[in-house]
């Protein structure tokens, strides 16, 4: 499960369904995303399904692949971007709100 952005709670989110949403949002299907992150396919359902989760290694990977950060498939942020610009500015203004 993830914290909520103001990290007092827990959403009902886990890292499987934010790999799934980011990936059904730029049209790849989990074959496509083995081929890229070259994770097989079996491994990618059960993060997918929420069964495991994935290593460091792998989140820094598929993070890396769908151009997203490691803290929003975390649940650290809802931020998709991977613009530093805007992550800088977004956790300022939550740290400090």
């Amino acid at each position: 499960l993830c914290l909520d952005k103001r990290g007092l709670g827990i959403v009902n989110e886990t890292i499987g369904s934010r790999i799934q949403k980011i990936r059904v949002k730029k049209n790849l299907t989990i074959r496509e995303l083995c081929n890229l992150t070259k994770i097989d396919e079996v491994s990618l359902s059960t993060y997918e399904s929420g069964i495991i989760e994935p290593s460091v290694r792998e989140i820094a990977i598929i993070s890396r692949v769908l151009n997203v950060t490691s803290d929003y498939i975390l649940g650290r942020i809802d931020e998709e971007t991977n613009d530093l610009y805007i992550l800088n500015r977004y956790k300022y203004y939550n740290i400090n709100s």
